[in-house]
């Protein structure tokens, strides 16, 4: 795949609280104001976690390095993000509305912002969350998924549809009730059960490795690693 990915990564401490660095800040994607540029692999503001309401349960970061987004899950099941949101990846919009539906807030939110239009979509708790190039897919314990964010490719798994963009919706492509895991690598997008077979795919995606689907679960699983007591 041609293109390279974002340069950010989180941590996440024993107590539940999420360190954002690496890469630039140019889309909030450290959800912190734009206009702090850190130095290349150094936090913004050492020892400063991101502000939220509530532990983090895991955190993921993701994109292309022309754009960037950030996904926190709390421990009360609540969806944040931030980063860019040209291509509603935030999921901030409407899941009625779609894209005709949605008012563009800011193209950048340089503050997590919480998704309330994930749980209008998935009625079970969230599992995980993949962040792609320009769209992020949504796991629940049910094997449901939704999608949101840039579609041109097909990478929201829509069947046939391919919209320009979309606010949250569940992908008949990719939910079924055996998916484990949910990976959404630059503009393709597949599903896995607890074997790592493929349940469904959509988008640009070359051939489905076996090193490829470890990977994907291994970043996963890294979402939710603890760092041990200082």
């Amino acid at each position: 795949m041609p293109k390279k990915a974002a340069q950010h990564r989180a941590s996440l401490s024993h107590d539940g609280l999420v360190y954002l660095s690496g890469g630039k800040n140019k889309f909030g994607q450290l959800c912190i104001p734009r206009t702090t540029q850190p130095a290349p692999g150094v936090p913004p503001a050492p020892g400063v976690p991101v502000s939220l309401p509530s532990p983090a349960a895991a955190a993921f970061t993701g994109g292309a390095s022309d754009s960037g987004h950030t996904a926190i899950l709390t421990a009360a099941g609540d969806l944040y993000l931030c980063g860019t949101d040209r291509w509603q990846q935030l999921g901030l919009g409407s899941a009625r509305g779609g894209s005709a539906g949605y008012t563009w807030q800011a193209l950048y939110q340089d503050a997590p912002r919480l998704s309330g239009a994930v749980k209008s979509v998935l009625k079970a708790p969230v599992k995980s969350v993949s962040l792609g190039a320009d769209h992020t897919l949504v796991l629940d314990a049910s094997g449901d998924v939704a999608s949101f964010g840039r579609g041109e490719h097909g990478q929201l798994g829509y069947g046939s549809e391919k919209p320009f963009v979309s606010a949250p919706r569940k992908s008949s492509t990719l939910s079924a009730p055996t998916v484990s895991h949910v990976c959404a690598i630059f503009d393709c997008s597949f599903s896995l059960d607890a074997s790592l077979n493929v349940v469904g795919a959509s988008g640009k995606c070359g051939p489905l490795t076996e090193e490829l689907k470890r990977a994907c679960v291994a970043r996963h699983e890294r979402a939710f690693d603890r760092a041990p007591p200082t």
